[in-house]
């Protein structure tokens, strides 16, 4: 029998690498999507009041996570017509307003949130979902989806001229990246007794955000590895766990200076090197 803390600490976990996964995928295709928590909220509220009403478990589960994408759908055509920074800004004000609504409404018990949920999910299939997830990522990996958005993110233009829809890549980057958060909300709710904002604070964004870079954007398995170094291990480290925030602001910063596609990544990114050198034989041929 595995111990509840135990069980407790994998599905925590499973929901956290899926919550890196929604900033890891986006990003991967040029798109700096900051919406998680909205996304993860929306999910978690929807399976928690289906659970509530005593709906089957795995249509409260389907319910919460299809909210999310339909969010997500609402948002991604206005948000992709903006640059980097103001997509940014814009979806984690949308966040904002989705935690803000649920506040002030009655049928999400305003700010105290919902409690006694009923728990429907366990590690097992925390665990099972996780593995679907990174089967489904090796998929794509090996049919080359995730090359293009790579390709996209490097270099729109070059992506035009070879026949990529950029456009319709980054959207499916940005639902990918919907589909996994709303997944973290509905295994969150599932799991835990109550949903409340405070859990979807910025903090929680800041956490997903350093676990992807951390691991590395572009490489499958980053955000799994990122979400194991920087969340497990604290948990049994009990001065980095009340340093933890500074922890992850400090190893951001040296993974920004010496090693900014992850530890996952590459030094130095193919797509990019192998184009610098067909313009370089281009202009030889040319001379």
């Amino acid at each position: 029998m595995v111990s509840t803390q135990l069980e407790s600490l994998g599905v925590t976990f499973v929901v956290f690498t899926l919550l890196a996964y929604s900033f890891a995928l986006p990003i991967s295709a040029g798109v700096l999507f900051a919406g998680q928590m909205g996304t993860m909220a929306v999910a978690a509220y929807v399976c928690a009041l289906g659970l509530l009403a005593g709906w089957p478990a795995w249509l409260a589960f389907a319910a919460g996570v299809l909210a999310a994408l339909v969010l997500a759908a609402l948002l991604v055509r206005p948000a992709l017509r903006l640059g980097e920074l103001s997509m940014a800004i814009v979806t984690l004000g949308v966040s904002q307003v989705v935690l803000t609504i649920a506040s002030n409404l009655d049928i999400t018990n305003r700010s105290i949130g919902l409690r006694n949920i009923p728990v429907t999910a366990n590690l097992i299939g925390a665990l099972a979902l996780l593995a679907i997830w990174l089967g489904a990522l090796l998929i794509a990996r090996r049919r080359g989806l995730l090359y293009l958005a790579r390709l996209v993110r490097e270099d729109a233009r070059v992506a035009q001229s070879c026949g990529i829809d950029a456009h319709r890549v980054r959207i499916a980057a940005l639902l990918a990246g919907a589909l996994a958060s709303g997944l973290a909300g509905a295994l969150y709710a599932s799991y835990l007794t109550y949903v409340s904002p405070a859990a979807f604070g910025f903090q929680t964004l800041l956490q997903i955000i350093a676990f992807a870079l951390v691991g590395g954007i572009l490489n499958p398995y980053g955000s799994l590895l990122g979400t194991a170094l920087l969340w497990v291990i604290p948990q049994y480290v009990p001065v980095l766990g009340d340093w933890r925030f500074v922890t992850y602001g400090a190893v951001v910063i040296v993974m920004t200076l010496f090693r900014p596609t992850g530890l996952l990544g590459e030094r130095r990114p193919r797509i990019r090197a192998a184009t610098q050198k067909s313009v370089r034989r281009s202009d030889e041929a040319a001379a």
